[in-house]
């Protein structure tokens, strides 16, 4: 009877502490790429541990530089949130051009990103049609579909951010954060059918014009870089705090 009860207390002791033991398994020696990531999301998503960004990048730090693809995302939207680094978008952009060179999808999605400088807490982003002298009715069309396509990358990357934003805020409380994902995603098509009525609705106005395709995708561009500004400020920034980790604001500039 003794034994019985003995291994029954080993067993609800393993139950309570393994996930810790797991999660600090890490000072063991050889660990893979693969084991040090799967470290990293733990303490990224508070998954038997409390939440520890600082371990989460110490971790994914180890892994990236053993060529691991998903810790190389990870990473580079670490440096990118100020998620237990230092914001620094020139380590951001290196990681997420690794990832998505080895074909991680959503690093894919963010490595052609347009050019962009931060100062004072806003993200610049140059938007460009390079060899384009837009010179011709075709220029112009052509120049507007580079910048969508820019602009389309931008919303992406800030779409993975709130996503991973909303699901660190809620994770103690799943049901909220599934409902919270959901409720973003409606807003998303929300605002993708919103633009693409709107640009309709401009091409129409200008039926008889030459330009009235450039001129409908040229407000398209508008409503995208509204979109993004809106749904940082509105996802992203803490009202009622003031933090160096907030991402900076972004700002579209066209330099043609």
């Amino acid at each position: 009877m003794k034994l019985f009860k003995y291994t029954i207390l080993l067993y609800i002791i393993n139950i309570c502490i393994s996930p810790k033991l797991l999660a600090d398994e890490s000072s063991l020696p050889n660990k893979t790429a693969k084991e040090y990531n799967t470290l990293g999301e733990n303490y990224l998503k508070g998954q038997g541990v409390h939440i520890n960004y600082i371990k989460a990048a110490e971790y994914f730090t180890k892994a990236a530089d053993q060529g691991d693809a998903n810790a190389q995302f990870n990473l580079g939207m670490m440096y990118f949130n100020g998620d237990g680094v230092l914001f620094n978008y020139k380590k951001s952009a290196e990681y997420l051009t690794k990832a998505a060179n080895q074909g991680n999808i959503d690093a894919k999605q963010l490595k052609d990103i347009p050019k962009s400088t931060v100062s004072n807490n806003q993200e610049i982003y140059e938007l460009s049609c390079p060899n384009n002298s837009q010179h011709t009715m075709q220029d112009m069309a052509d120049c507007v579909h580079t910048m969508t396509k820019q602009l389309d990358v931008v919303t992406n990357k800030y779409i993975i951010t709130i996503k991973s934003h909303i699901q660190r805020q809620y994770d103690n409380d799943p049901k909220l954060s599934k409902e919270t994902l959901a409720s973003f995603e409606q807003e998303n098509k929300s605002w993708k059918k919103l633009i693409q009525e709107a640009s309709s609705a401009t091409y129409s106005y200008n039926e008889k014009g030459s330009m009235r395709g450039v001129v409908a995708n040229a407000r398209a561009l508008e409503l995208m870089e509204y979109r993004i500004h809106n749904q940082w400020r509105n996802w992203l920034v803490f009202t009622d705090t003031v933090s160096e980790y907030d991402p900076p604001e972004p700002i579209f500039k066209n330099t043609h």
